[in-house]
């Protein structure tokens, strides 16, 4: 029986690189228990607030550096983070946190731009 704070099917995380992450994504849907070991991590993710949960919990599964590499709504070059099983299970964490509209969702990630080469700060602060 494995314990409920077992990681041992999450690779090391955040996510450095955009075709891991798109792998992992791909596998969230295939196995539940790696499904269930995500849910664990995500829902442990502290936060005095709403948007510092959210923005911590993003933190916690994709590094800076690959942030630069998606958008809210995609384009050409880059996919957008709300085609992911990963980003569903951010959400459907928020709601055991707390009652909130779909609306106050997308306002807070509209508020995290990724602006490429031009960072000079990490976007989740």
């Amino acid at each position: 029986m494995r314990k409920k704070d077992d990681t041992s099917l999450i690779p090391s995380l955040p996510f450095m690189d955009v075709k891991d992450f798109i792998d992992f994504d791909k596998k969230l849907l295939l196995n539940d228990k790696i499904t269930s070991q995500l849910k664990n991590i995500i829902y442990g993710v502290g936060g005095k607030n709403f948007p510092s949960f959210l923005r911590m919990a993003l933190k916690s599964i994709i590094s800076d550096a690959m942030a630069v590499n998606l958008t809210w709504r995609g384009t050409n070059d880059k996919p957008s983070i709300q085609r992911f099983t990963t980003f569903a299970l951010i959400k459907s964490n928020i709601s055991h946190k707390t009652i909130t509209l779909k609306k106050s969702i997308n306002s807070i990630f509209l508020q995290m731009p990724v602006i490429p080469n031009i960072r000079t700060r990490p976007i989740w602060i």
